[in-house]
């Protein structure tokens, strides 16, 4: 886990720009347009984004016998040790898995190709890493649109396609023994197979040009580089309805849990038993799915709370499946003043004469595009149009296949085979 200083909190965010407060000694890489990595091979051309503890690269493999654009990503110097000691191995033992059994979820594996260090002017040392370059994550394409136009979802029928390809690489995954941990829209990534073989200047009329400038950070002034604009990739051609689900740094061997695991996923996506109890299995990792899946089909999370607050995300969680189990319900202080004993849901104060919400999964399914706002402004032949509602069959089996992988108790979830396997991926609308 990164550690941070308390001269980070004197650095403003930029948007489309990581922490500037996080260059600092055993931070982040500094990193220019043109730089290059591993005695010349790799060469960056432009900013994808960035995270946590990392930034990432558009950059060229310079190769002998090939030319292709790769993503490279630089960890923070405080991150390396660990994040090489988990993504590359769980990508060594995927693929290891993949050559002997054939599983069809292999492919959608974002799998690790190269890796090496890279020794700073500083001392520090950075763990970088290439993989295929791919485009906009499920949770951005989703984002797409119209400032106010709310959330987009993809068309019906690419959306049960990706759904069922995230299922497959879960259940590959778990077939070879290993927990994912993280999954979320933001690791889940469409493929762009043309991008592969663009020229530098098609990368530059494609993509815009670099945006660059100078700011102060603990390591004095660096050049910055303010992120790709992904919606460019909207009116292209190139996005296929074919995902890779990425990020590794939260997986183990499902046997071989790290002493002191603590799960790190976005709270709308964590399972209970995560949040409260810190455990992380292939339960949970189906809870994840059931929630990215309806966000696949939605656009949005089924326990979206305000600004991801754990209370406002339990509070949705607890009016759509009912009352947390002990002891998890009186852990949760906040409870008190939503919700009484039985988990019913209080009348807010100045409105005692209004029923208090509650909502199935059934009802959130069928709210699924009967609540979209119109707009003319932004299509994509990947989204759905607004005001596309799902059909009577659809409904119940989404909720069917939501009610048996969103369980409160862990134990009592199908698993990933029976999740693959369910008929909901291949209905007809």
């Amino acid at each position: 886990m990164s550690t941070s200083t308390a001269a980070e909190d004197f650095y403003p965010p930029i948007e489309g720009v990581e922490e500037l407060g996080k260059y600092r000694p055993g931070g982040l890489l500094p990193v220019r347009i043109n730089d290059t990595f591993d005695r010349g091979r790799y060469r960056v051309l432009h900013k994808l984004g960035y995270g946590a503890s990392s930034t990432i690269w558009l950059a060229r493999d310079q190769s002998a016998n090939r030319s292709r654009l790769v993503s490279l990503k630089i960890h923070s110097a405080d991150t390396s040790s660990a994040a090489d000691a988990v993504e590359p191995a769980v990508s060594a033992h995927l693929e290891q898995f993949s050559k002997s059994t054939g599983h069809p979820g292999a492919g959608f594996c974002r799998m690790i190709r190269g890796r090496f260090m890279h020794k700073a002017l500083s001392g520090d040392s950075h763990l970088c890493q290439v993989s295929e370059l791919a485009g906009p994550d499920l949770g951005t394409l989703t984002s797409w649109g119209p400032s106010g136009s709310g959330p987009r979802r993809l068309r019906a029928d690419v959306a049960r396609t990706v759904a069922k390809q995230v299922a497959l690489a879960v259940d590959c995954m778990h077939d070879a023994g290993i927990v994912h941990g993280d999954i979320t829209p933001s690791n889940i990534l469409f493929r762009i197979p043309p991008a592969q073989s663009w020229t530098d200047d098609e990368v530059r009329i494609v993509l815009g040009p670099c945006e660059t400038w100078t700011e102060d950070t603990p390591l004095g002034p660096i050049e910055v580089t303010e992120t790709i604009d992904v919606q460019r990739f909207s009116n292209l051609n190139i996005m296929q309805p074919d995902i890779l689900l990425s990020d590794f740094g939260q997986s183990f061997v499902a046997t071989r849990k790290p002493a002191g695991y603590r799960a790190a996923t976005q709270i709308k996506f964590m399972a209970p038993e995560a949040y409260f109890d810190g455990d992380a299995s292939f339960a949970s990792d189906v809870w994840a799915l059931g929630c990215v899946l309806f966000h696949i089909r939605a656009g949005f999370s089924p326990f979206d709370g305000w600004f991801d607050h754990p209370d406002a995300t339990f509070e949705q969680m607890v009016r759509t499946l009912g009352r947390l189990p002990d002891p998890w319900w009186a852990a949760w202080d906040a409870r008190r003043a939503l919700f009484d004993e039985d988990g019913r849901p209080l009348a807010k104060p100045g409105a005692a004469n209004v029923p208090a919400q509650t909502h199935s999964l059934r009802e959130l399914a069928y709210q699924i595009g009967r609540q979209d706002e119109p707009s003319d402004d932004f299509h994509h032949s990947m989204l759905e149009e607004p005001g596309t509602p799902l059909n009577e069959k659809e409904i119940s089996l989404l909720q069917d296949l939501l009610t048996k992988m969103l369980r409160y108790h862990p134990e009592e979830r199908i698993t990933l085979k029976e999740v693959v396997a369910h008929p909901w991926f291949d209905v007809e609308r």
